[in-house]
Order: C-alpha cells, then sequence, then structure tokens
C-alpha cells in the first residue's frame, strides 16, 4: 500500500447521515488500486472512528489512460534513398516509452517487415519521428507504428494500409548505353595488272 495517502479537505458533520468526499485527481500517482479510508474526528459526545483498509465497498480502480496514434509518411525516394514516418500521439496522461515503425512491402502488413526502428524518447504527447530506414527494392511499402504504453497508458498502434501510410520507392532511371563502335571493314586496294598482247 502506498504509504503517502491521497489526503481530502474534511467534511463538516452536523448528524448521522452520508457525506461524500471531495473528487481525487490520481494524475500524479497514477493508475492503479486505490483503497478508501474514511475517519470520523470524534467530538465532545463522540468516539473517533475509522473504517478498515480493503474493506469491501471500498476499493477503486483507476485504469490506464487509453491514448491515440496516428501517423503521416514521409515523402517517396529513389531506390538507394531513405525514408521516415512521423506519428502523433494524443490522449496520453504524461506518456513515456517507445514507437517502434515497422515497413511493410505489401498492402497487408504480412510478413517480415522491409524495417524497422524505433524512437525511444517518448516524453508527454506530441509528434514523434522514426529513424531513418533504408528499403531494398523499388516499389510500394506501407508505414505501421506502435506504441508500447507505460504504466498509465495503454498500448497503441496504427493500422496496416492507413491512406498517410503508403510511401513509394521507385527505380533509379535506365542508364544510356552508347552503341559499341564498330571499325569499319579495312578495304584493300587491289592492283590492276596490266597484260600486254603483241600480234
Amino acid at each position: 500500500l502506498n504509504p503517502n495517502p491521497i489526503t481530502a479537505t474534511p467534511s463538516s458533520v452536523s448528524a448521522d447521515g452520508d457525506y461524500t468526499s471531495q473528487s481525487f485527481d490520481t494524475t500524479a500517482t497514477g493508475a492503479g488500486a486505490y483503497h478508501w479510508i474514511a475517519h470520523f474526528s470524534g467530538d465532545a459526545n463522540n468516539e473517533a472512528v475509522s473504517g478498515a483498509c480493503l474493506a469491501t465497498g471500498e476499493n477503486t480502480s483507476v485504469n490506464r489512460a487509453v491514448p491515440t496514434l496516428t501517423t503521416v509518411a514521409g515523402p517517396g525516394t529513389q531506390l538507394g534513398g531513405q525514408v521516415f514516418d512521423t506519428a502523433h500521439l494524443s490522449g496520453g496522461v504524461n506518456p513515456t516509452g517507445s514507437i517502434t515503425f515497422r515497413l511493410y512491402n505489401n498492402p497487408n502488413c504480412a510478413g517480415t517487415p522491409a524495417a524497422e526502428v524505433t524512437n525511444g524518447s517518448v516524453n508527454g504527447n506530441g509528434d514523434y519521428t522514426s529513424p531513418m530506414a533504408t528499403p531494398a527494392a523499388a516499389g510500394e511499402y506501407y508505414w505501421v507504428a506502435s506504441y508500447s504504453g507505460d504504466a498509465n497508458n495503454d498500448p497503441a498502434q496504427t493500422g496496416c494500409s492507413d491512406p498517410s501510410e503508403k510511401v513509394t520507392i521507385t527505380s533509379p532511371p535506365a542508364g544510356g548505353v552508347a552503341a559499341a563502335r564498330i571499325p569499319p571493314p579495312e578495304c584493300k586496294l587491289r592492283k590492276a595488272r596490266a597484260r600486254v598482247f603483241v600480234y
């Protein structure tokens, strides 16, 4: 149990009845199980009394936040060049952790990724850019990003073939091949032989 409980401003008691606590902000203390204990201070005519920890009905669970992850791919490039993806993380509560970017060479994002890179510096909601990736072949590629989650935030992932996640790798232009220069056949001059006839 947390040795530093979250305390509230005491309610003023005027008679027997129901008393409701103030609301508690668990942003700083995070997700997890919380256990209530109510304490009556007592007065001149009534002794003090406290509830028991883990008493039935006195336990509250604070679930992790459910962040949203969206992505926008960088521009395509010619084969041999590099590509990148940018993820936008929102809705988290002081999120930390990492975002892994996987690049697939098919619209189903099946099989082994053509590239996998990780940005491990998540510190709050915002934009996070992947490290560069260098595809090994020309074609159409699709990014998928995954946020790792942490103690207070659920993991999140983008879908395959999202409209903004397609990137095209083009083949380099074919280099011109110079035609071989074939020398002309050697010209051989034949000397005519004069023939002399005597009559």
